[in-house]
């Protein structure tokens, strides 16, 4: 029977530990003062309290943690796992909200958590959910009695509120540090932004605004936040562009940040200066509300290295123009006399000459060849440099083509102790599809180049196979002369233009220095490359390499491909009508002496309107046409004889006898219904090939 001193007693430990209770938001304190005053008053030999690592923040995952204990003990006695006995007692009882043991019981030490004490009894109440309560006493060895365990399971309760507040407040409290911190962090990542930041919300109030922001439109943050964006002069162009009310802005902000644009407007700082930005939105959520991020970068020295450069592309366009067209008139003007010059070589050949007349014409024919290898080797360089370089591919034969360069080098330098050898790899076997005028260009040049610098001993051309893969030949060709040889510091400066060994080698040798880097520009626009080995005194060699699609030799002759050469033949031209439009003096001389000696009637126009004119009176089955004349020129009079239907020459062959030797001029003679374009100067052989193919179609 428990006495009135006793239940007295309990009672004002009750009142004492209820007071007691949550004067702390700190857990640990709270679960101090709280143990302390249980422990002095029930005269308890151990308290402990436990609480789920979970609800800790600890790095276990599982388990309880001790947050308190007097006498305190370290670890590893200070954390239990899931499956310790205490814990398994509640989760096989779970309507048992505590439980006592004393000394004796089948598994009493099993419940002592970290003390010695093993004697006496203990008490273990649950913290709701979040852990649990264990005291131990040792000095009176009687068992705790069901009236203690009642009152102390009523404050127990408070004291696991208490805790749950102490929790929830600590939670609050990290949830706070941690917004401080991101808070913190992002304001130092807005404030670190090379772009100007700003932030708005779903009624387009800025809500953020960083410094950048503040650097590039002169409001401080404070100016900004809490402000329609639409209110700032700033971004007026934001308005005309996205729209002046807050619902259109907000509109056409989402569709920004959905579609991810990058848009280029004006900016206006505070003081009225206008300058370009770019400006991209991005969109996040944060508190179940929307907010969009406005990224505005200043592009003002971008956009000013965009207009030097577009200038400058501007003027480097209009150099390239102004080069075309002093190279076009160049060409014009040099190749109308020339094509007299070279042309009456031609009929002066044919005509009984001395033997001093000879070398005199020997002597005319080189310089005027010579000047237009200057002139092709200068419009080859700029055909290349625009782009325009044309490649025109046909079945050949690599050998013959060889052979007959050799031939014609060995002549060439008959006068000198110098052999031409050719070494040609059988395995070559087949016809190959290339540009053989472009081929022969190449070998001329190095040939050429090889020829000059060599006086004495031999120049090798030479062709090896060094791969057959997919109907393609992989061709090595080498040009290899025993001349004066390159220093190796100058070698790579051969392919240069207007570039060559030494500055004495054009006054001791001559030439322009165009031929290599033709020959290197060529060699690399039909996908082959070229290199330069040499040794001063012993001579140099080119080694190059180009790939061919393989022609077999049926196909040839089954007629699926077009013959490489063509002959001229002795086909009687008495029965042709000509109309020659030219009017330069000297070439209708020219050409009328070439149509007189094949026997062809022929009527001159002197300009374009002559020759319109004249094609509406009379048939004829050629018109050979000059694009360059006075009044109106050949173009225009081609358009005009092809568009009119009552014209008896609108189908009429017209062939391009012309100075103007650029692609441009090409194309637009095509457009104009030119059939054939023939570039001055002509040899007389060219102008009767194509004379003789009309007549075998007439």
């Amino acid at each position: 029977m428990l006495s009135n001193s006793k239940i007295i007693q309990d009672i004002s430990l009750l009142y004492e530990l209820s007071l007691s209770i949550g004067e702390s938001l700190d857990m640990y304190e709270n679960a101090q003062q709280f143990l302390d005053t249980l422990m002095a008053r029930k005269s308890l030999s151990y308290v402990s309290v436990w609480i789920k690592n979970a609800l800790l923040h600890s790095e276990l995952d599982a388990g309880y943690s001790s947050v308190y204990s007097s006498p305190s003990f370290i670890s590893p006695a200070s954390s239990i796992e899931e499956d310790h006995p205490i814990v398994r007692q509640f989760l096989e009882n779970p309507t048992n909200t505590s439980f006592t043991l004393s000394r004796g019981a089948a598994n009493y030490a099993a419940f002592n958590i970290g003390d010695d004490y093993y004697d006496g009894s203990c008490a273990v109440f649950q913290l709701e959910e979040i852990g649990f309560l264990k005291i131990h006493r040792s000095i009176d060895y009687d068992p705790f009695q069901n009236f203690e365990l009642a009152q102390l399971n009523k404050v127990v309760k408070k004291f696991a509120i208490s805790l749950k507040g102490c929790l929830a407040h600590q939670g609050a409290q990290q949830a706070r540090l941690q917004i401080e911190e991101n808070r913190k962090k992002l304001r130092q990542v807005l404030d670190t932004s090379p772009d100007a930041v700003i932030i708005l919300d779903e009624q387009t109030i800025i809500s953020d605004w960083n410094k950048q922001a503040y650097r590039l439109f002169g409001y401080k943050t404070e100016e900004a936040v809490g402000r329609r964006l639409l209110d700032f002069e700033m971004v007026r162009s934001v308005g005309a562009l996205y729209g002046h009310s807050p619902s259109a802005l907000l509109h056409s902000i989402r569709e920004a940040a959905a579609q991810e644009e990058q848009i280029e407007i004006a900016g206006m700082d505070r003081t009225g200066k206008q300058f370009p930005v770019e400006l991209r939105v991005s969109v996040f959520e944060m508190g179940k509300k929307t907010y969009y991020s406005l990224f505005v970068r200043d592009i003002s020295n971008r956009k000013a290295a965009e207009n030097e450069l577009l200038t400058a592309k501007q003027a480097a366009e209009n150099a390239q123009l102004a080069e075309q067209q002093f190279l076009a008139s160049m060409s014009h003007e040099i190749r109308t006399p020339m094509n007299a010059v070279i042309g009456m070589t031609h009929l002066l050949n044919d005509t009984p000459l001395n033997e001093e007349q000879r070398d005199y014409l020997e002597a005319l024919r080189f310089s005027a060849d010579s000047l237009m290898g200057l002139l092709n080797s200068i419009l080859d360089l700029s055909k290349i440099r625009a782009g325009e370089m044309e490649f025109d591919e046909h079945p050949f034969n690599l050998e013959m083509l060889m052979k007959s360069l050799q031939k014609a080098f060995q002549v060439k330098v008959s006068e000198r102790p110098m052999t031409v050898i050719l070494r040609f790899d059988p395995n070559i076997k087949h016809y190959l599809l290339g540009d053989r005028t472009r081929l022969n260009q190449i070998f001329l040049n190095l040939l050429g180049n090889s020829a000059k610098f060599t006086e004495a001993g031999s120049i090798v051309m030479q062709a090896d196979l060094k791969e057959e893969k997919n109907g393609i030949y992989y061709i090595q060709f080498k040009i290899q002369d025993t001349g004066i040889g390159i220093p190796t510091d100058q070698l790579e400066s051969v392919f240069g233009a207007f570039k060559q060994a030494g500055p004495k080698v054009s006054q001791q040798f001559g030439g322009s220095g165009l031929g290599l880097t033709i020959v290197k520009q060529l060699i690399e626009l039909q996908g082959g490359s070229i290199e330069v080995e040499s040794e001063v005194g012993l001579g140099t060699t080119f080694t190059f390499y180009l790939p061919f699609e393989i022609v077999h030799i049926d196909a040839l002759h089954q007629g699926a491909l077009p013959k490489e050469d063509a002959l001229f033949g002795n086909t009687s031209l008495d029965q042709l009508e000509v109309l020659v439009a030219e009017d330069n003096l000297m070439n209708q001389k020219l050409i009328g002496k070439m149509l007189d000696r094949w026997d062809i009637s022929w009527s001159l126009a002197e300009n374009g309107q002559e020759a319109l004119e004249q094609s509406l009176e009379k048939t004829f089955d050629i018109i050979l046409m000059d694009l360059h004349m006075p009044i109106m020129d050949g173009v225009e009079a081609s358009i005009e004889i092809r568009g009119n239907t009552q014209n008896p020459n609108q189908d009429t062959p017209i062939i391009a006898l012309t100075a103007a030797a650029l692609l441009e001029e090409k194309k637009r003679a095509f457009e104009a219904g030119i059939n054939e374009f023939v570039v001055k100067p002509f040899s007389p052989k060219v102008l009767k090939k194509i004379l003789e193919e009309k007549q075998s179609n007439k």
